[in-house]
């Protein structure tokens, strides 16, 4: 696996050089040498988003989604960023995709279905977020959606800390989503209030029985001794 470490540290000497050029470093080498690995592709990617070169950039992501059909991998991320920012995508929110405006209605949507398997779609954008957290600093509206989004994943499997977080993390990258993730917070409060009470009732509904239960057992008990 070292070459998983060459392309990592190729990546951080490409992200802390002041000339940002391509042509004398490791990362094309690597992905010509490595066609099936998602992470160096991924790399060369992004490497070229930032030398300037979108559409080199797209060409790379293309290539190697035709050669790896299979499945939700970074590089599907990598090239939806792509187009957002050369105006194929009309908004940041369409990277992924989630259709989680209306939130309260999306996040107990029981009928939703994923752009891609949950697993798969998870991984893929949290390596995504990593790797542009390395380049890319605060204020970036991109990798603000993309935090935003995997707030939304985890809030729909119920994961509500965690979101909360990601949502603060969120307004840190793009101020503009402050009314969205302060929606999304008065959301997760309900729901985890909602939970509390329903346990809460239930709890009572259960005890009563289970109180009457014990009161005829300590009626029985104190029959059986007089007797």
């Amino acid at each position: 696996n070292a070459f998983r470490l060459e392309s990592d540290l190729a990546w951080n000497d490409f992200v802390l050089s002041a000339a940002k050029d391509l042509s004398s470093g490791q990362l094309p080498k690597l992905a010509r040498l490595h066609p099936f690995e998602p992470f160096i592709a991924g790399n060369l990617i992004t490497a070229l988003e930032i030398s300037g070169k979108p559409d080199s950039a797209i060409a790379v992501a293309a290539n190697w989604l035709n050669a790896n059909p299979k499945g939700f991998t970074p590089a599907h991320i990598d090239k939806n960023i792509l187009f957002y920012k050369t105006g194929s995508l009309k908004t940041a929110s369409e990277i992924i995709n989630l259709g989680s405006d209306s939130f309260k209605i999306w996040v107990q949507d029981k009928l939703y279905k994923y752009p891609a398997p949950i697993d798969s779609l998870r991984d893929a954008l949290g390596a995504v977020i990593s790797q542009r957290a390395v380049a890319f600093n605060a204020p970036d509206p991109i990798l603000a959606q993309l935090i935003l989004d995997y707030g939304d994943l985890s809030a729909r499997e119920k994961i509500y800390q965690p979101a909360l977080e990601y949502y603060s993390l969120a307004v840190i990258y793009d101020p503009e989503l402050k009314q969205k993730a302060e929606q999304r917070k008065a959301v997760i409060n309900e729901l985890e209030t909602s939970v509390t009470d329903t346990f809460k009732w239930a709890s009572i509904f259960f005890a009563i029985p289970l109180l009457a239960f014990v009161v005829v057992i300590i009626g029985w008990i104190r029959n059986r001794g007089k007797g």
